[in-house]
């Protein structure tokens, strides 16, 4: 019987000792609701900054193709300008010679100008991609750092 007695007595201690360790392991409600807090807010700004990414990419995209448009009146006015010169010399020319040479001219011009643009309109359309494709990557990794972090602080909050 003192066996008895001693052996519940043993287990009834170490029982009193192992509860606090077992509530002591598992967070406390506080403990889950500020880490739920933590983690909304994680998000919260996650999407806002992604958002904030998003619009800043839009203006960029924006303004190149401003700029593009801007490069392609300028030059258009630049090709104008020597096609009236070119026109001019035709008017001017005195031999039959002379004229195939500036129609020639005027041929060779028309044709380095078409691919001119076509060389621009390809750059500008690998230059776009390019610029897709990075910010892919980017927005694919910022998502896989937002979830290693959530992983991390879900394993501290555990641990």
């Amino acid at each position: 019987m003192t066996r008895t007695i001693l052996t519940m007595l043993v287990s009834l201690l170490i029982l009193a000792m192992a509860v606090p360790v077992i509530a002591w392991e598992r967070p406390t409600r506080g403990e889950r609701q500020q880490y739920r807090q933590e983690r909304h807010d994680a998000r919260k700004e996650f999407r806002q900054e992604r958002r904030g990414d998003h619009q800043d990419l839009r203006r960029e995209r924006a303004d190149d193709r401003r700029e593009f448009r801007d490069e392609r009146r300028e030059d258009r006015q630049e090709w104008r300008q020597e096609r009236r010169e070119l026109r001019g010399d035709f008017r001017d020319a005195d031999s039959l010679q002379e004229k195939r040479a500036v129609r020639q001219e005027f041929r060779d011009e028309r044709r380095d100008a078409r691919q001119d643009r076509q060389e621009e309109r390809q750059e500008f359309r690998q230059d776009r991609r390019q610029d897709r494709q990075d910010y892919s990557r980017d927005r694919r990794q910022d998502r896989q750092e937002f979830r290693t972090e959530r992983r991390e602080d879900r394993r501290d909050l555990l641990d």
